[in-house]
C-alpha cells in the first residue's frame, strides 16, 4: 500500500512539473524541483520518510501552481527594462506641434 502511495504521489508531483515547464514557469518549477530534492534528502532514510517527501512535495507544487510564487529580483528587471525602452520610444517618437 505504501508503494501505490509513493508511485500516485510520484506521478502527481511529475506531471504538475511538466505541466508547469511546458508553460514557461521556470521560476516556480526550480523553486519546486529544489523543494522535492531537499525533502527527498531529509525524509529518504526509510519507506515512510519517503512517502512523507513525496506527499508535501505534490501538495507544494500544487500550492505553487495555484499561488507562483514572485522574486522581486526578476520582476524589477523586467520592470526596468520596459520603462528603458518606452523611454527610448519616447525620445524618438516626439513631434513637434505648434499651435497658432
Amino acid at each position: 500500500m505504501e508503494i501505490a502511495i509513493i508511485g500516485v504521489a510520484s506521478y502527481f508531483n511529475l506531471m504538475v512539473l511538466l505541466l508547469k515547464f511546458n508553460q514557461g514557469r521556470y521560476n516556480d518549477l526550480a523553486l519546486d524541483v529544489a523543494t522535492l530534492v531537499i525533502l527527498s534528502y531529509v525524509f529518504g532514510g526509510t519507506i515512510t520518510g519517503l512517502q512523507i517527501a513525496m506527499i508535501a512535495s505534490a501538495l507544494m507544487s500544487v500550492t505553487l501552481y495555484i499561488f507562483p510564487p514572485k522574486f522581486l529580483m526578476f520582476e524589477d528587471d523586467k520592470k526596468q527594462k520596459k520603462s528603458r525602452s518606452k523611454k527610448k520610444h519616447r525620445k524618438h517618437t516626439k513631434s513637434k506641434v505648434r499651435f497658432a
